[in-house]
């Protein structure tokens, strides 16, 4: 498979990987990419656990 055989997967991994974040962050791409909330999203579990 050749290089225009691996873009489609690249594609795909790169697109799960961003929609996992997004399910993962829910309130849209500022929560879940943005440096302002990186604090929040280090331990969201452990966050979570104890609310």
């Amino acid at each position: 498979m050749g290089p225009v055989g691996w873009a489609p997967v690249v594609v795909l991994v790169v697109g799960g990987a961003v929609a996992w974040l997004m399910l993962r962050y829910p309130g849209g791409w500022r929560y879940a990419f943005s440096a302002e909330y990186a604090e929040n999203r280090r331990d969201p579990d452990g966050v979570r656990g104890k609310r």
